[in-house]
């Protein structure tokens, strides 16, 4: 039997990280059925084609490797790892995957992977184009179903197919918002630190923390934005909104949460490299990690949905005395 979410409104206390967690769990051995979305990607990961750039890059590598200088080459090393970058690891950008960028040198392949070169910029771009279609696509359908798991929500599969490339348009929305504001913090640092260096200031050290800890800020900030995408239905900048405000009134639990969830992931993924050298330890980590990675993304959903719906009436309050001034 799934294990409902808390009725937030007759309990005012939220369910703790523990009790989150233990609830997602709940929901995916009751409804198994959702961890074959990872599994299929990471299958394909195992046994599919390998996308690159191939030769796309090579002119201008060499380029930056006729600088003769240390970033230049730097820069060289840089295009060559992406050169190589398995284009179709867009997708596991939003779905849980055991094998997307896994490098580990004694990892079982049953094949040799059929590479892909695209060899042209017009070629990768068109690829990249089409990824990203089916990532934002896979994100709204698969993070749907999730939603509709986790909260009882009745829903038709042809309803989500329908909603599904509106939220993911969103969600692709979304980061571009994110992205910006994060170029509209940091621009102004490395103008700031670029001047410094002509007047032979040295800044670099302190720009880039600050950096560093505005990036950190907005991805906290931000957490459960992708989950009210999926929770209220929202847009991308009341998604922004919907998780600033959850994660100000509950910022020790969703530090909490986030530290939780990042210890779980990197736990999982080294016991999964430990084991992936054979056959049935390939399968074991890939089932894991799709399981694992289900309930840690329904954990999340529960974990906004509970907070927000405890702010519903404050929200609600504010918005009447708005509306009477």
């Amino acid at each position: 039997m799934v294990t409902p979410a808390r009725d937030v409104s007759k309990n005012r206390k939220p369910s703790s990280i523990t009790e989150v967690i233990a609830a997602a769990a709940d929901v995916v051995i009751a409804r198994p059925l959702v961890i074959l979305v990872p599994i299929v990607l990471d299958l394909w990961y195992l046994l599919g084609w390998k996308i690159t750039a191939g030769g796309t890059f090579d002119r201008l590598r060499n380029s930056l490797v006729d600088l003769d200088t240390t970033e230049g080459e730097q820069l060289a090393d840089f295009m060559s790892s992406a050169a190589g970058a398995d284009l179709a690891g867009l997708i596991a950008f939003v779905i849980p995957s055991f094998l997307a960028g896994n490098a580990t040198e004694d990892l079982y392949r049953p094949i040799t992977h059929s590479v892909v070169d695209l060899d042209n910029w017009g070629a990768v771009m068109f690829a990249i184009v089409i990824l990203i279609g089916v990532t934002m696509v896979t994100f709204g359908v698969f993070g749907l179903w999730l939603a509709d798991t986790t909260l009882k929500r009745e829903r038709s599969w042809g309803d989500r197919f329908r909603l599904g490339p509106v939220i993911g348009g969103r969600f692709v929305l979304l980061i571009l918002l994110i992205v910006a504001m994060v170029l509209l913090l940091c621009i102004p640092l490395f103008f700031a630190m670029l001047v410094a260096a002509i007047l032979g200031i040295g800044l670099e050290g302190l720009v880039l923390t600050v950096s560093l800890l505005v990036g950190l800020g907005l991805y906290l900030l931000f957490y459960f934005a992708p989950d009210s995408l999926l929770v209220d239905l929202a847009g991308p900048v009341q998604a922004l909104r919907a998780s600033s405000e959850v994660v100000r009134k509950n910022l020790a639990a969703t530090v909490g949460f986030a530290l939780v969830s990042l210890i779980i992931s990197i736990g999982l993924a080294d016991i999964g490299d430990r084991l992936s050298s054979s056959a049935p330890g390939l399968g074991i980590a890939v089932v894991a990690n799709a399981f694992v990675g289900c309930a840690l993304w329904i954990a999340s959903l529960l974990f906004f949905s509970e907070r927000s719906k405890l702010l519903a009436p404050e929200r609600a309050g504010s918005g009447s005395t708005r509306s009477k001034s």
